[in-house]
């Protein structure tokens, strides 16, 4: 693969490394003692967020590129785990799991778009398949890091290193990928 390519999925790897399983915001929905239906408006809210925005997003990374809409999503969704460290009512979790959804919005298209701007034409295909695989395999250690830091030292220990992680391959993407 290209260098620019390499690079790319190097800082989406350490990105997602640092990435939250979702469902882990439903369990810390129903900690905060959420009801069950509320937990389901909650998810569904969240995806409401995501669809909305992503037409939208999707028509101006066109335009302007893809980098911006990543970098500002990838920044929201670091310091939204860092806020989510500090939640204690639903209010505050709803706040910044709908703050989720607009992040989910933001890039899930422009960084597969990415991929496709990276790569040349001969090795798009190669490209996307290393994508999925380091997005895919990232999202495992980080499922269990994120519920072993819970589990040893609570749930602001895991979101705070979990948005330091994010944060990382945030600043590698801003560094190495243009």
């Amino acid at each position: 693969l290209s260098r620019p390519t390499r690079a790319y999925l190097a800082a989406i790897g350490v990105f997602t490394f640092g990435k939250i399983p979702e469902t882990f915001l439903l369990l810390r929905g129903h900690q905060l003692g959420m009801s069950t239906v509320e937990l389901l408006l909650f998810w569904a809210a969240m995806h409401v967020v995501k669809v909305a925005i992503a037409e939208q997003a999707g028509l101006h990374t066109d335009r302007v590129g893809r980098r911006p809409f990543i970098l500002t999503g990838w920044m929201l969704y670091a310091v939204a785990l860092f806020a989510l460290a500090f939640v204690t009512k639903p209010t505050m979790l709803w706040a910044w799991g709908l703050a989720l959804g607009f992040y989910f919005g933001l890039t899930e298209g422009a960084e597969r778009a990415l991929v496709r701007d990276l790569a040349v034409p001969a090795e798009r295909g190669t490209a996307y398949g290393w994508f999925h695989m380091i997005v895919g395999l990232a999202a495992i250690p980080a499922g269990l890091l994120l519920g072993g830091l819970w589990s040893l030292y609570g749930v602001t220990a895991a979101f705070l290193v979990s948005s330091a992680i994010a944060l990382l391959g945030t600043a590698g993407f801003w560094r190495f990928v243009r």
